[in-house]
């Protein structure tokens, strides 16, 4: 999460008559977002496998509150459009970036979470369930099952 707000940083602090690289940097900036998200966007289905849809919906909510303040915030900050003023934007936002990294690096780890396992809550179980569906499908359509069945067969049904 440090590189989207250095490159932010970095930009603010450009001359105005090199505009072309103040966007490069904004657009490197913006690259990182894509190694951020990957991230973040599976801890959910790692912490909480069962309940993964319900944590990534209040994630996508609590993540969407500053995209619906920052304009306002951003516009009382900037009331005359210096570089100054706008260098304190992406100070802020920098600010705010790192101390996500920080926290997410300290307290987010990828283990499930006790009151999340429910009994049975294993790889194990689950591909069991899935050999006893298909050998329940394959039976009904009279074909023999194998554990060993290749993944082509598989994928056909």
């Amino acid at each position: 999460m440090f590189g989207p707000g250095l490159f932010l940083v970095i930009a603010g602090h450009i001359d105005c008559s090199l505009a072309w690289l103040a966007i490069t940097m904004m657009v490197i900036g913006n690259l990182f977002y894509g190694c951020i998200f990957s991230g973040i966007s599976t801890s959910p289905m790692e912490v909480l496998p069962r309940y993964a849809a319900v944590m990534f919906g209040i994630m996508n909510t609590f993540g969407t509150i500053p995209g619906m303040v920052s304009p306002a915030i951003t516009a009382l900050i900037t009331a005359t459009q210096s570089a100054h003023e706008w260098r304190t934007v992406f100070y802020i936002n920098f600010g705010i970036l790192s101390l996500g990294a920080i926290v997410y690096f300290f307290f987010i780890k990828g283990d499930v979470i006790p009151w999340a396992i429910v009994s049975g809550d294993d790889d194990d179980y689950d591909k069991e369930l899935s050999e006893i569906e298909m050998e329940k499908k394959m039976k009904s359509e009279n074909k023999h099952f194998d554990s060993a069945t290749s993944l082509d067969t598989l994928v056909r049904f």
